[in-house]
């Protein structure tokens, strides 16, 4: 088996950038290390999904490498070792009990990370530069229309989830138009300098392993490469599949960038798995939702210590389903098929000055859940604690960024959720991803230089909040400031739905001859009997008090 050559990358006479600095491109997000890595990885696969008609695949594995495994990885992918990064012990000790753990994400499906390898080529072929956008350059655009990718900084993500700063690439890709199969590891750690000897000089912290060809580390390609990725342990590839896998090398499990773990090893992994199972549920649910056929947009599966794991199913979440209700009902309203339901409202989020469309805002009400149905012990990473008043914000990618809450609904029997998504504009869409921090986990207008697309991003934000404001209340106020509530007959039937009742006629007028004397409640067929007492309490009554 080939042993890969060592690159460090040497300060330029024009500068570069260090490795410190491209980390801390990420900032210090609230989110857990975990969901952050998650976020960053589904997001670039889904940028990178062929177009033809077949979902991608998301996958995630974590083991305890093995014996021959850690000797593939000391002797022949790591055999030489800068002194500036942390080397775990497993790979220093030879054949002791030291354990070493491996997380492996990967995709299939995708178009892989083909293109050039070297930043300063010029490809010839039809390909993206995924290669070089994600192991060589920092901060290049992207060329994904609608995507969900800004600048790349996220890359970052995938080296600050290594205890070792380091991760392996091997990808199935496209070059010239010809398949290509490449491996090569990379570090970002600190940077250093060199004192003395023909190494002498600063270096900016970044590594690279492969083969030197001329002055520089390229990746190891063809069969050799696909049996370095085989003796680690990593998942294979169907014929003429496409793909990438990262081999994030002793991943930090445990929410802390310590050498030392918080957690003994299971208790770590077993909270890592809860996290990476919330992550995909809460933030990509609108990839796991499925259509007339059954079909997603987006498979997701998890093998953990050598058992395949059920990823949650957002119908069989009693919060995210109300979530995924809402986004059909945007969708089919935006395809003119279907109008929201009795309990769902929908808006249209625009800017006056300049007259433009910024996206569509969909509310819905539910019944409320237990405040412990989503508890922290069971759902650590969900953004959503206690009730439901929350919109979930997307762009045309159709990746969550943020929960964006409201104001607590004033009936206290019925929680409410939402979607906004933006238009189908291209300027607008990219605004809306220009406000975003790296990690894409908000939207934060005054980042933005451009007036025009700040007022677009501060417009929708302002209105979204009108509109939660407006629906969070059931009491509306009238010209002269007295209260005006809906009527009792209407406001029964949206209950309806809601309260298990008996047949009847609801608290509208009762039919008489087959007919109605007028209002909506009498034709619901479900009867909810209720109080409203005072502006913020819904209180049921048996019907025979």
């Amino acid at each position: 088996m080939r042993t890969l050559d060592l690159q460090s990358e040497r300060y330029s006479p024009t500068g570069n950038a260090a490795g410190e600095g491209i980390r801390n491109q990420l900032g210090r997000p609230s989110l857990h290390p975990l969901t952050i890595l998650t976020r960053e990885t589904v997001q670039n696969s889904w940028d990178a999904r062929v177009h033809d008609g077949t979902p991608p695949t998301y996958g995630i594995s974590m083991w305890t490498a093995t014996a021959p495994q850690i000797r593939v990885l000391s002797d022949h992918v790591f055999s030489q070792w800068p002194e500036s990064l942390h080397q775990p012990e497993a790979m220093t000790s030879g054949d002791s009990v030291e354990q070493l753990r491996l997380m492996a994400i990967y995709d299939r499906g995708t178009g892989g990370l083909g293109g050039q390898t070297r930043a300063d080529r010029v490809g010839r072929g039809p390909e993206r530069r995924d290669f070089v956008q994600f192991l060589r350059n920092v901060g290049e655009p992207p060329d994904v229309e609608f995507g969900g990718g800004t600048f790349g900084y996220g890359k970052a993500a995938t080296y600050m989830a290594s205890r070792a700063r380091t991760i392996c690439i091997h990808t199935h890709c496209l070059n010239e138009g010809q398949p290509e199969v490449r491996f090569i590891a990379a570090a970002l750690g600190n940077q250093f300098n060199i004192e003395d000897g023909s190494s002498e000089g600063r270096y900016t912290g970044r590594h690279w392993w492969g083969v030197y060809d001329e002055d520089v580390v390229d990746p190891l390609t063809g069969p050799e490469a696909d049996e370095m990725a085989s003796a680690l342990g990593l998942p294979g590839f169907a014929p003429n599949e496409r793909g990438t896998t990262l081999l994030i090398i002793d991943p930090i499990l445990e929410g802390t960038t310590d050498i030392q773990p918080e957690l003994p090893f299971e208790e770590s992994s077993e909270r890592a798995l809860k996290i990476l199972k919330d992550t995909i549920l809460w933030y990509f649910w609108p990839k796991m939702v499925t259509d007339a056929s059954g079909s997603s947009a987006m498979k997701f599966v998890i093998n953990w210590n050598g058992e395949d794991v059920d990823v949650p199913r957002p119908e069989d979440h009693e919060v995210v389903r109300e979530f995924a209700a809402a986004m059909k009902e945007l969708k089919a309203e935006e395809r003119g098929v279907g109008q929201p339901g009795p309990l769902s409202r929908s808006y249209e989020i625009a800017s006056l000055k300049p007259a433009r469309d910024l996206g569509r805002l969909v509310l819905r009400r539910f019944a409320s859940v237990a405040p412990d149905g989503n508890d922290a012990d069971e759902e650590v990473a969900a953004p959503i604690r206690g009730h439901s008043h929350h919109v979930a914000l997307m762009r045309r990618a159709g990746l969550i960024v943020k929960y964006h809450p409201g104001p607590a609904p004033e009936i206290g029997q019925l929680d409410y959720c939402g979607v906004f998504m933006t238009e189908d504009d291209r300027e607008v869409d990219r605004a809306f991803a220009d406000s975003e921090p790296p990690t894409h986990h908000d939207w934060v207008p005054d980042s933005l230089s451009e007036r025009l697309h700040k007022t677009f991003v501060r417009v929708a934000l302002r209105r979204i909040d009108e509109k939660l404001q407006e629906f969070a209340s059931p009491v509306a106020e009238g010209p002269s400031g007295s209260a005006l509530m809906a009527p009792l007959g209407a406001f029964s039937e949206l209950m309806a739905d809601l309260l298990p009742g008996e047949e009847g006629t609801g608290a509208g007028p009762v039919a008489v001859g087959g007919g109605v004397s007028g209002g909506a409640g009498g034709t619901r067929g479900k009867r909810a009997v209720v109080n409203v007492l005072g502006a913020a309490r819904l209180e049921r009554r048996d019907e025979k008090r």
